[in-house]
């Protein structure tokens, strides 16, 4: 005899990879995720096109197929349908940049009066400097992102 029929929800996690600086999106940021027991996962669909979230044995490496979520063009990448739980989303590989820098007859005139004299360094980042390691921990409950 069947029982009382049950709604499961999973959520949708959506997240935006943006310049700290220009706020632009930033396409190409790798990322994985972690279950709340520390295990690497992986989303898979079955031959009927049926996902699912599978562990993974190890840390995925930034070029592997299974397990990296990859920023698109507008800086977004979405985990599919998480069950309730914690999660831990780890940033394993910054954007590969390929900038072209030009420099116009403009930009190596003189300057007419002198630049001012640093008394100090400055200690900034360059655009080729991977941002540290970054984890984003999240805690999904019902009440965000449902989804049926």
């Amino acid at each position: 005899m069947p029982g009382t029929p049950v709604k499961v929800f999973n959520f949708d996690y959506t997240l935006v990879k943006k310049d700290k600086t220009t706020g632009a999106a930033l396409e190409g940021a790798k990322f994985a995720i972690k279950n709340a027991d520390g295990k690497y996962l992986a989303y898979t669909r079955d031959q009927d096109g049926n996902g699912k979230w599978i562990t993974l044995d190890t840390k995925p490496a930034a070029d592997a197929t299974s397990g990296v979520f990859t920023t698109g063009k507008n800086g977004q990448v979405t985990f599919p349908a998480l069950d309730e739980g914690k999660y831990t989303i780890e940033e394993i590989a910054a954007r590969t940049a390929t900038s072209t820098w030009v420099c116009s007859s403009a930009s190596r005139s003189r300057p007419t009066s002198p630049a001012p004299a640093r008394t100090r360094p400055r200690n900034r980042p360059t655009r080729s400097t991977p941002m540290a390691s970054a984890a984003i921990v999240g805690d999904w409950s019902p009440t965000q992102h449902r989804r049926s």
